[in-house]
């Protein structure tokens, strides 16, 4: 008894199985039974006992942030697993638990509290895009439309890293979508916004006057939209 493929499972136990056949004559067994279950047991990805450990890739939903990413227990989880979850403040992150020594480096790398350089050298690493990594955060409340800028606060260890960022600007309808950066191509004037950051933070800021300085864009306890930030390891 272990762990079986489907075809295997189906050449066992299907319609044309070999061990369960026509019961005509009392073949199936008790012990018979008993082997099905075991192997369906030890075949099949169960949601509470395997959530870190059985599968390729497992959204945590009671994750929200690297404390919480800690704290999970890796001392048998599946190495190369990848982990997805949302960040209460900054998004989507997607991690892989790897072999290594590496010294925390949030968000870059992230140490489990299990951690043991001799027992369980294992490491959270956030997933690269293209070489880079990339998060995603949430602009969150921004009234637009009487208030021209909206700091935001990236949770990044050096933001000297930051290679690239992008900002999605939606209005209170939800049916239009658009950067913040709105330039005309027939004047080549900014209607739109500029983007600034520092150590800290992510500022936002609308042209007066502009495509964004509206009451389309006034909504409040809204999501105004999304901040993706590209940045070196």
């Amino acid at each position: 008894m272990s762990a079986q493929k489907r075809s295997d499972l189906q050449a066992l136990y299907g319609s044309s199985g070999s061990q369960l056949p026509d019961n005509t004559s009392g073949d199936i067994t008790p012990s018979d039974l008993r082997s099905l279950g075991q192997d369906i047991t030890d075949s099949e990805f169960n949601l509470i006992d395997d959530k870190y450990t059985g599968a390729a890739g497992v959204y945590l939903s009671g994750v929200t942030d690297t404390t919480s990413l800690k704290a999970i227990v890796t001392v048998g989880v599946t190495l190369n697993i990848i982990v997805f979850y949302v960040d209460s403040t900054l998004g989507i992150r997607s991690y892989q638990l790897v072999n290594g020594t590496d010294s925390e480096s949030l968000p870059y790398v992230v140490r489990p509290t299990d951690y043991d350089v001799t027992a369980n050298h294992r490491v959270w690493k956030l997933l690269q895009i293209n070489g880079n990594y990339q998060i995603e955060i949430n602009i969150g409340d921004w009234n637009m439309d009487s208030t021209d800028t909206k700091s935001i606060a990236h949770g990044l260890s050096n933001y000297k890293k930051v290679r690239s960022i992008s900002v999605i600007i939606r209005d209170d309808a939800d049916s239009y979508y658009q950067s913040l950066i709105e330039v005309y191509y027939s004047t080549g004037a900014n209607f739109g916004g500029s983007i600034y950051f520092d150590a800290t933070n992510i500022t936002l800021t609308r042209v007066i006057g502009g495509t964004f300085d509206s009451t389309s864009y006034d909504a409040t306890s809204y999501n105004r939209g999304w901040i993706t930030i590209e940045f070196a390891k």
